[in-house]
């Protein structure tokens, strides 16, 4: 997945930001290009490496009209999941690794 300087994006856990700037550095004979992203909620600046998006899970932002359809399946379908929150808590934290 590729993004653009100026487009928000979802960083995990850290909430949303948009991407600054894109640069490389050089680590001995290897290049490596990276996505400045500043988050919104704290200014806080991070340096997310092309070959690591996919594993950190840097995304898109969803737009308005997917939430809505993603949240009317969720008022109509069944709840599967444990009933303890600890195993609720575990298969979540499972999942969005």
């Amino acid at each position: 997945m590729t993004f653009q300087v100026g487009e928000k994006v979802v960083y995990p856990n850290h909430g949303v930001g948009t991407i600054e700037n894109i640069s490389s550095r050089a680590f001995g004979v290897q290049s490596e290009h990276f996505y400045l992203l500043r988050l919104f909620y704290n200014s806080l600046t991070v340096m997310v490496p092309f070959s690591h998006v996919e594993e950190v899970g840097l995304r898109k932002v969803t737009r308005n009209g997917e939430m809505v359809k993603m949240l009317n399946f969720l008022s109509c379908g069944e709840c599967r999941s444990s009933s303890d929150w600890k195993d609720r808590f575990k298969e979540n934290s499972a999942k969005r690794r």
